[in-house]
């Protein structure tokens, strides 16, 4: 592991110790972080991918984020809900959930309940070009 990216809601000053203990960490702050010192969003550059890292975009905000910043991979939080999508503007949206507080996403007509479990989402980054894995983890449901 190179690095860790975390798109706020870290929870603890201890937590993002932990972290920094693993690997170096390039961090954001939530709508509920009171730690100091976190930026709000932070731009990184990694072999020619301009990435973008920040809790929350409104959707209706989106488009107009994206291309301001010539992002080619945009990090978020917020939802809890994991996801990884593409979008026309060539950009990779990311969402890796959450490992303390998974959310699942809304049930789809036809399918079965969708279930919150941990998640991550390694970031790949090899001779300027990027791919993106979601990472369930293992847990135990409490009783």
């Amino acid at each position: 592991m190179d690095e860790i990216i975390h798109a706020g809601d870290v929870v603890s000053e201890i937590f993002l110790k932990r972290l920094k203990e693993i690997a170096p960490v390039h961090c954001v702050a939530s709508n509920t972080d009171k730690i100091k010192g976190l930026p709000k969003e932070k731009l990184l550059e990694v072999e020619g991918q301009r990435i973008g890292i920040i809790h929350d975009v409104p959707i209706n905000e989106l488009d107009q984020y994206i291309e301001s910043r010539k992002l080619n991979i945009l990090i978020t939080g917020h939802t809890h809900i994991p996801s990884i999508k593409g979008l026309e503007s060539k950009c990779m949206i990311l969402n890796p959930g959450s490992i303390a507080y998974p959310r699942a996403p809304p049930k789809k007509p036809g399918f079965q309940e969708p279930v919150a479990k941990p998640t991550l989402i390694i970031l790949n980054i090899e001779n300027g070009l990027a791919s993106a894995y979601l990472i369930s983890l293992p847990f135990k449901k409490k009783k």
